[in-house]
């Protein structure tokens, strides 16, 4: 039986037609792709909303309310986290004529860099987006704390328990 595994060279070519889409072109196509995207973010959501809850285990309203606001904020931080690489990768995509007119060889780090600067100097995205980045990780961080300021110590636990000796006066 021959062996069907592809050689290299298809395998790169599909690697770079695949670099060279830009999605969906028609506004037919447009539409019926863009709800497969909000599809998978809600999932990424729900999913990452129940890890958190089997991590924390809430037992009350109370709890399941502090584990819903850290899924949230971290929910909200990975979209901030595709907003800024989004906002890189289009000043990049601007800016490449310029890069390709001033330098003979550029690497992709440096790119970034050029990029990074140019959103930097240029205007309030990338600080707007640290502030928000800030805030929710401010948010998230208090309700850890508050949900762990909130679970029973260790002593209120052992009084609770049916054979549990009195306390020595």
């Amino acid at each position: 039986m021959p062996d069907k595994t592809p050689s290299l060279r298809p395998i790169l070519a599909s690697q770079a037609n695949g670099r060279l889409s830009r999605g969906p072109v028609s506004p037919e196509r447009k539409s019926r792709s863009a709800p497969n995207a909000r599809f998978h973010q809600l999932l990424e959501a729900f999913v990452h909303r129940f890890i958190l809850i089997g991590r924390f285990t809430p037992i009350d309203d109370a709890e399941a309310l502090l584990v819903e606001q850290m899924a949230i904020a971290q929910w909200k931080l990975r979209r901030l986290w595709s907003i800024e690489a989004a906002s890189l990768d289009h000043e990049i995509d601007t800016v490449a004529a310029d890069i390709e007119n001033n330098y003979f060889f550029i690497d992709p780090p440096t790119r970034l860099a050029l990029a990074f600067n140019i959103l930097a100097d240029r205007g309030r995205a990338l600080s707007t987006l640290e502030r928000q980045r800030s805030r929710l990780q401010r948010d998230y961080h208090r309700a850890v704390t508050e949900y762990h300021r909130n679970e029973p110590s260790e002593m209120q636990i052992w009084r609770n328990e049916p054979n549990a000796p009195e306390a020595a006066a």
